[in-house]
């Protein structure tokens, strides 16, 4: 009887932190686009265009005090928000790509803790230090990600292969959404 005590009491504690989402500048990845967009734009980010028939928002301004891109992910039908990106200026050196990267990866290690994973490889015949970096990055020969968990969603950092460093914020509940919608579009399909 106790546990059971124990349990009714628990489970509804347990399941009011589950519903949180990811925020990004403070705003929950949440609700519809235009109103997510909205509220960037009263941070000073301007909209650059809208594309995918009203999934995707693209927005310009500073993150972390650097000019940066960002892309706004929505759900094909609700238009609910999943994700954001960030992008950072592109840049013609490696050094450089991987200075920034290593030092934002440290930024957010101190706020998130220790990342549940990093893949920092090159695939033959590139490697690191042979002066060919950014050519592998741009064939996708040279991976480096970390991701961090976090009970809202996923972190990742990464280099891309258009030589930027990203930041993307994916929220877990909204995510869901996303795919159900895409899993419904494609049984609809099939």
């Amino acid at each position: 009887m106790k546990n059971l005590i124990f349990l009714l009491l628990f489970i509804p504690v347990f399941c009011l932190g589950q519903d949180k989402h990811m925020k990004f500048r403070d705003i929950e990845l949440k609700g519809n686009i235009l109103n997510f967009v909205n509220e960037l734009q009263k941070l000073d980010y301007s909209l650059s265009s809208v594309e995918n028939e009203g999934t995707t928002a693209v927005l310009k301004g500073k993150f972390i005090g650097k000019d940066c891109e960002l892309f706004v992910l929505a759900s094909s039908k609700t238009k609910t928000v999943w994700k954001v990106s960030v992008y950072f200026h592109k840049s013609n050196s490696w050094k450089t790509l991987k200075s920034d990267y290593i030092s934002l990866k440290e930024q957010i290690s101190d706020k998130y803790g220790k990342p549940f994973k990093t893949v920092e490889t090159f695939s033959p015949p590139h490697q690191e230090g042979d002066g060919h970096e950014l050519q592998a990055l741009k064939k996708d020969k040279c991976t480096y990600n970390t991701f961090w968990r976090t009970n809202e969603g996923i972190i990742k950092l990464s280099i891309t292969s258009f030589c930027q460093v990203a930041i993307g914020y994916e929220d877990r509940i909204s995510s869901d959404i996303d795919l159900k919608e895409k899993s419904v579009k494609v049984n609809k399909d099939l």
